[in-house]
């Protein structure tokens, strides 16, 4: 199982660490407050982790259906660099991830792969 630890704040959302890796530097998912068009380049280093180089753009604000419901979430497209060294070769990608205020990552996609949020309890 792949462990991810997310932290979230009034600045927005940034990923901490993968498998128990901590990277090396902030990488933000979300930048708040959310902004059509907004970008920001990242790097990610770590301790064992493929280094890796990007930038996050808001494309849009709208709703977005999931088997959880109709969530108005931000549309982010990260492309990304995987930076290898000796055998392993660069390597580019594209993914799209939609946030919700009230429901956090409520899709994801990536090519024909794809993730939904499937339930969702709203807390007190």
């Amino acid at each position: 199982m792949r462990l991810q630890k997310l932290a979230a704040s009034r600045r927005g959302i940034h990923w901490r660490e993968n498998s128990s890796e901590p990277y090396d530097t902030l990488y933000w998912l979300l930048k708040a407050p959310v902004r059509v068009r907004a970008e920001w380049a990242f790097t990610i280093t770590g301790p064992g982790i493929t280094n890796r180089k990007g930038t996050m753009t808001v494309l849009g604000i709208g709703d977005v259906e999931v088997p959880a419901g109709r969530f108005s979430a931000a549309r982010v497209e990260q492309k990304v660099t995987f930076t290898g060294t000796g055998d392993v070769l660069d390597v580019d990608f594209s993914q799209t991830f939609w946030y919700a205020p009230d429901g956090g990552l409520v899709k994801w996609a990536c090519g024909e792969a794809s993730s939904v949020l499937k339930t969702f309890t709203p807390g007190p």
